[in-house]
This record gives C-alpha cells, sequence and structure tokens, in this order.
C-alpha cells in the first residue's frame, strides 16, 4: 500500500500526493472517498499514461482488472462507460484503466499503433510491473477487459501475454482475421466474449473483405478459443436476461468439457448494437463475476 498523506473535510476532499518510484510521479484524487490514480511511466521509450481505481477498503494482495477503451477514447472515458468502480468497492480488487498513444497495437498490422511499431503488449505488461510496485497486487490474479478496438487489444493479450494474465473479457469485438492466423498463446486462459447481434461495427457474421481488417464471426471466434482451450464440449445456450436494456435478449452461452481454469463463455446480445451492456443485464457485473470477483 503506497504511503499518502490525507486530508479530509465533510464536502469536499483536497488531496494530493507526490511519489517518486521508477522516475514516475502519480497524483490522487478522491470521489465519494473512492480513490483514483492519475499516472504516467516510460515503456519502450514512450510515455504512457493510466488511471487506477482503489476500493474503499484496501490492504493487502488484492486482485486487479485492466480495462482497454476502443479507438478514439481514453482510460476516463471507458472508466465512466463500465463503472466497474462499485463493484470494486464491494469486493475488494483495483481496476486500472490505461491510455493508447491513439489506438491499440492489436495485432491487425493497419492500426495506427501497429504501423507506428508501438507495443502494447510491452506496455500491458509494464503496467502489471507498475501496478505490483506501487500496490503490491495479487500477480495470480490479474485480469483484462475491453471494449470495440480494447476488445481487440485483450484478444491480442491473450494470444501474446495469456501467462501474466488470468482471465480474458471483451465487449463489442470479435476477433480480428490476422490475429487468428498467428495467435499462439502459452497457456489457456477463460475468457468471456459479449457481442450484439446488430453490431455495426463486428459484425455478427463476420467481415471477410476488410484486407488487413476482416473480423471473424461471433461463432467463428467463439468457436476459435474452445479449440484454444480444449473444450469437446457442445456449447449450450441459456436465456439470461430478457428486458428493456437496450431493447435486448442476453442468451449465456458456455461451452462444455474444457480444460479445468481455462472456461469458455459466450453471450449473444439479441437486437443489440455496438453497446457495453448495463442496467438489468450488467456487462461489468458478469465480467467480474465470471472472473470469481463477486
Amino acid at each position: 500500500m503506497p504511503n499518502i498523506s490525507r486530508t479530509l473535510s465533510r464536502g469536499t476532499v483536497v488531496l494530493t500526493a507526490l511519489v517518486s518510484v521508477s522516475c514516475s510521479i502519480f497524483s490522487l484524487d478522491v470521489e465519494n472517498t473512492a480513490q483514483v490514480l492519475s499516472r504516467s511511466f516510460v515503456s519502450d521509450g514512450r510515455s504512457r499514461s493510466y488511471l487506477v481505481h482503489l476500493p474503499l477498503d484496501f490492504e493487502g494482495r488484492l486482485p486487479v482488472v485492466i480495462v482497454f477503451h476502443g479507438s478514439g477514447g481514453s482510460g476516463q472515458g471507458i472508466k465512466a462507460l463500465t463503472e466497474f468502480e462499485q463493484l470494486a468497492d464491494q469486493s475488494g480488487f483495483y481496476v486500472a484503466y490505461p491510455d493508447a498513444i491513439s489506438d491499440w497495437a492489436e495485432g491487425c498490422d493497419c492500426s495506427q499503433a501497429d504501423l507506428a511499431g508501438i507495443d502494447d503488449v510491452q506496455f500491458t505488461s509494464d503496467l502489471i510491473d507498475a501496478l505490483d510496485a506501487e500496490l503490491g497486487i495479487d500477480r495470480s490474479r490479474v485480469f483484462v477487459a475491453g471494449f470495440s478496438q480494447g476488445g481487440l487489444m485483450v484478444f491480442r493479450l491473450a494470444c501474446d501475454l495469456a501467462d501474466e494474465v488470468a482471465g480474458i473479457a471483451t465487449v463489442g469485438a470479435s476477433m480480428a482475421v490476422p490475429l487468428s492466423e498467428n495467435c499462439a498463446p502459452t497457456e489457456a486462459d477463460p475468457i468471456i466474449v459479449m457481442l450484439g447481434t446488430d453490431d455495426e461495427f463486428f459484425p455478427w457474421d463476420g467481415a471477410y473483405d476488410l484486407g488487413l481488417q476482416s473480423v471473424l464471426s461471433a461463432d467463428s471466434t467463439a468457436a476459435y478459443w474452445a479449440a484454444a482451450n480444449g473444450c469437446t464440449g457442445e456449447r449450450g445456450a441459456v436465456l439470461e436476461y430478457t428486458g428493456q436494456t437496450s431493447g435486448v435478449e442476453v442468451w449465456h452461452e458456455e461451452y462444455a468439457a474444457c480444460a479445468v481454469g481455462s472456461e469458455v463463455t459466450f453471450y449473444r446480445l439479441e437486437g443489440a448494437g455496438h453497446i457495453w451492456p448495463e442496467g438489468g443485464f450488467s456487462a461489468s457485473w458478469s465480467i467480474a463475476d465470471f472472473f470469481g470477483l463477486q
């Protein structure tokens, strides 16, 4: 736990901290007594930034969920969209929100970051080290989640950083075809995928005529990871939610007979577009529950 001095008053919280660790400086804000670190450090010769939410009562080595924003977004934006903080406060885990440089180098060889030679896999590994150095995280319970292009980045991490993460979650993304042809995970991590049947950016049936930007269909994405994780059973479907949350039905589909600790779960958001669902059905709650954090 970092050594931080605090000045608190009713209604207004004024809190500043300057700590130098590995040539990094962070400031600490408090929102309803929850703590949000704003951090930056150098990775692969580039200055990188992120936010990290500390739960209300934090001590010891806690798990962490790293959440990747979509193209054109930011850590602050995905923080507001996903609202993981309440879950973190209730269950006791950290949430980190990294910022991309332009966009993510997610392995399609087509994004600005890919073409610029940015190594976001190394950045994620360095971020895990930085979180551990500052907070003392549980290295065996580091999870990654992403929305849209952030989901593509998380698929990349499932391929190239499987030994450092314990679980994978993507929302509003299917797997890029070029990545699927070059993916060689060192171990099988449990993975949860959520996609809307009417997603306008990631077509349900895939997009195979976009050159390097081609993406697999939803079913092919799920089947790919079922095969990678050694699942030998069929995918069963259960209606989990029906209501007015973005006008969708939520079908929970899980593969049977996967290797222990490498479950593959798929959520079909019937009638949904490019969304991170919240409300009657919460993507954030379902992801935290899948990671064993609820």
